[in-house]
């Protein structure tokens, strides 16, 4: 997976990696997805639209910890690629009347905690879950997250 120095990950080969290891089925009673977001991407959504952008997708619990970070959309790419991942995990996509803001990513004690309200909640229940796991990471201009949802 390393092919340029130490410190580089070809993007395309971690997500291929990502989605070999648990790409999005239901297995049993655990489901899983994996997104990916180019930082660049979320920086040219925030240019050209702002806060209002920011508002739309992002509660102000996630907002709030972005802004506050150094590398404020570093820290946006992951949380919405965790949203995509969380969304597709429990099967629905942002459509579906599942909104951005019904998933929230916020910061835990370790990993990041993953918080469903509204659609993604009723989603959530529906599937009989108990349990729901997210995992972010970013290198370079590109950020992916992993969720991983399971039942009793």
């Amino acid at each position: 997976m390393r092919t340029e120095g130490a410190d580089y990950i070809n993007p395309d080969e971690l997500a291929a990696a990502l989605h070999a290891v648990a790409p999005n089925r239901t297995l049993g009673e655990t489901q899983s997805a994996a997104w990916r977001m180019g930082v660049a991407r979320i920086e040219r959504a925030i240019d050209r639209l702002g806060q209002r952008f920011i508002e739309r997708i992002f509660t102000e619990a996630e907002a709030g910890y972005c802004v506050g970070r150094p590398s404020a959309a570093v820290h946006f790419a992951g949380r919405f690629a965790a949203k995509e991942s969380a969304m597709k995990a429990l099967g629905t996509g942002w459509g579906d009347g599942c909104s951005w803001r019904d998933v929230e990513i916020l910061p835990g004690v370790g990993p990041p905690r993953l918080e469903f309200h509204g659609i993604a909640l009723d989603r959530f229940r529906e599937l009989g879950a108990s349990r729901a796991f997210v995992s972010i990471s970013h290198t370079g201009g590109m950020a992916v997250a992993q969720t991983i949802i399971e039942g009793d």
